[in-house]
């Protein structure tokens, strides 16, 4: 059981799809509650999305809680958020 922030797309998501094709269950979490919920439910019912801006202090306690009320548990954070403007890695 995984908590992934910023899985709604890129490396997040990809991480997600991969985790749940492997049989894991996870909490993805995106700043937007409409995407992370539409998200989870593409990934299947061992996914649960919440909205979470990773900036909030208490983001990362309601992620966790969640994890361990819908799950029971969590194994493993993945914090996926942010990153370099998009374009080639010499133009950044």
């Amino acid at each position: 059981m995984y908590v992934l922030t910023g899985a709604t797309r890129g490396l997040g998501l990809a991480t997600a799809r991969r985790l749940v094709a492997d049989g894991a269950r996870v909490v993805l979490s995106g700043r937007d509650a409409a995407t992370a919920e539409a998200v989870a439910a593409d990934l299947g019912p061992g996914a649960v999305g919440v909205a979470a801006d990773n900036a909030d202090p208490a983001a990362a306690g309601r992620l966790i809680a969640t994890a361990r009320e819908r799950f029971g548990r969590f194994d493993g954070v993945l914090v996926s958020v942010g990153g370099p403007p998009a374009g080639r890695v010499a133009d950044n």
